[in-house]
């Protein structure tokens, strides 16, 4: 039975059932791609986990209401105290919403749809959903394009897109280029959402490390190059790159990215889905550490910083600093946007990309891009479902085109 609780909460929240009793409700583009994401589901997987999601489905609503149990013991207190919600009221909306709709009580109670009306669920795209759709939207046997970073930076340089200067790559042989008198990061070739990245910081002739290790050139080298053979990954060599000096007082130390997501829509043009803003909060709270703040379509200003949690919270100053958020402009900003777009017409292969932006004193760089994407973080700032954007009818004309292209195919 953990299997399959594991199996209902991480691999889809979608409920086949809903397209059977819809009483005469015109199908929508969010419900032809559940429906696609569903179908993937049960393809292209093992037996094992086939029968794992079949047994989803038959025990569909004993799953929810176990899920739904545990989202009542872990937060019917805090929705309580923060709202007002009667615990019982609370338990009850939840288990009806998430057992009539494609949602599961964890997605529910991260959007907070106890402030909503029910079928407001339906217009979002669940990041578990995403992790289904996105990679058989966009091609995956060119996914190494992007995956891989030296692969990434090697178009992006091809295409006379900005990228922080790149100092040298290192394996298990070879020496790269002498490193520079200043701050470097390190990353893997291969990774993504920060892991393994590391700075160091140039001081009197050394290089300080995150744990506070002075180290020569030849020695970060030697080192570098051990940790590419522990990991199995290369590792590349980086300038540093550092804030605008009007988004500096919003973090310490973290580099400040714009998160853009591009789309490419029934014509062949690449448009903007969404733009936000990842800024570091500086300090862990509740196990959060980043706060994400949209950009204002209209008028290119920052709307109050939101970190993850059930409850909902607001920063119109950054909680350490106290510098403004709230209609902060962000510097070059239209530059930022047409980067992303352009960037993304050097990768036409993908349908939908995930860009992540720095913004400098010189302008715009790419840091890299996703071709999975977080959705929670698109939607979740402005309360902005995917629905309401007009990447849901590109996506189902992208799959038709795809389906009708293997079908002519045999594929």
């Amino acid at each position: 039975m953990r299997s399959i609780l594991r199996s209902a909460e991480k691999n889809t929240c979608v409920n086949p059932l809903i397209f059977a009793v819809r009483f005469g409700r015109k199908k929508t583009d969010m419900d032809r791609l559940r429906g696609f994401v569903w179908k993937r589901l049960l393809s292209d997987c093992s037996y094992k986990v086939r029968f794992l999601r079949v047994m989803t489905l038959l025990f569909r609503p004993f799953i929810v209401v176990v899920l739904s149990i545990r989202c009542f013991a872990k937060f019917s207190r805090l929705v309580s105290n923060a709202y007002g919600i009667g615990k019982a009221h609370f338990f009850f909306c939840m288990l009806g919403v998430c057992l009539i709709h494609s949602v599961t009580p964890i997605h529910y109670c991260r959007h907070q749809f106890f402030l909503r009306k029910p079928t407001d669920v339906e217009a979002f795209l669940f990041g578990n959903e995403a992790s289904v759709l996105l990679p058989q939207l966009n091609d995956e046997p060119r996914s190494d394009t992007v995956d891989d970073k030296e692969k990434f930076y090697g178009i992006c340089t091809k295409n006379d897109l900005p990228i922080p200067e790149i100092f040298g790559i290192v394996g298990t042989e070879g020496t790269p280029t002498v490193l520079p008198d200043e701050d470097i990061v390190v990353k893997p070739i291969r990774g993504s959402k920060g892991s393994g990245i590391e700075i160091w910081k140039y001081v009197n002739n050394s290089f300080i490390g995150p744990e506070g290790d002075a180290l020569g050139s030849t020695e970060l080298i030697d080192k570098i190059r051990s940790n590419a053979i522990m990991s199995g990954n290369r590792m590349i060599i980086q300038r540093r790159l550092f804030n605008h000096s009007v988004l500096s007082d919003l973090s310490k130390n973290a580099l400040i990215t714009v998160r853009i997501i591009t789309y490419r829509d029934p014509y062949g043009v690449f448009r903007v889905m969404n733009e936000n803003m990842i800024l570091s909060l500086g300090f862990d709270s509740d196990g959060i550490r980043q706060a994400v703040a949209p950009i204002n379509e209209e008028t290119g200003r920052l709307g109050a910083a939101v970190p993850y949690g059930v409850i909902r919270k607001e920063f119109s100053t950054h909680p350490v600093t106290s510098a403004p958020i709230l209609n902060v402009p962000v510097p070059y900003r239209e530059e930022a946007l047409s980067l992303a777009l352009r960037a993304h017409a050097s990768f036409p292969d993908f349908f939908s990309l995930g860009w992540d932006i720095a913004i400098t004193d010189d302008g715009p760089v790419i840091l890299e891009t996703n071709k999975v994407w977080d959705a929670e973080t698109v939607q979740r700032p402005n309360l902005y479902p995917i629905a309401q954007t007009g990447f849901a009818g590109a996506a189902v004309a992208a799959i038709r085109k795809k389906s009708k292209r293997n079908r002519a195919t045999g594929e």
